[in-house]
């Protein structure tokens, strides 16, 4: 896909939640009721809703994870601080990652499986 050009200056093309892979709430309305509108289930949307969030979170939370130990182990071989890391931190930094990464995958989930599929088409 080229860019237009406006003004003499080539605008680089835009990108929308389809074409990178990311969820939207247009995104989650759009995948939710075309779903629906196929014959699938709420409990079936909210289902792969909830494994690709979960897979998300989980994935997000060990890479979050494996960036602050090794942020800690460079501010400790620095020599400005001894950085200690405790199994409670990474839970706890583990839980947060996970319950905000559902929360956020799921409400607008459920909002594009309680919608009509003809309602949710509107907003396209």
């Amino acid at each position: 896909m080229a860019g237009k050009e406006w003004s003499g200056i080539k605008r680089p093309p835009r990108l929308n939640a389809r074409q990178h892979g990311g969820r939207s709430l247009g995104g989650s309305l759009a995948a939710g009721t075309l779903r629906k509108a196929v014959g699938a289930t709420k409990n079936q949307i909210l289902t792969q809703f909830l494994i690709e969030t979960v897979t998300l979170s989980l994935l997000g939370g060990i890479i979050g994870i494996a960036f602050g130990i090794g942020l800690a182990a460079l501010v400790t071989l620095s020599g400005a601080l001894t950085a200690v890391i405790t199994f409670d931190s990474i839970l706890l930094a583990f839980t947060f990652a996970l319950a905000i990464g559902v929360f956020f995958g799921l409400y607008p989930a459920y909002r594009a499986a309680n919608l009509h599929p003809m309602v949710a088409l509107r907003y396209e």
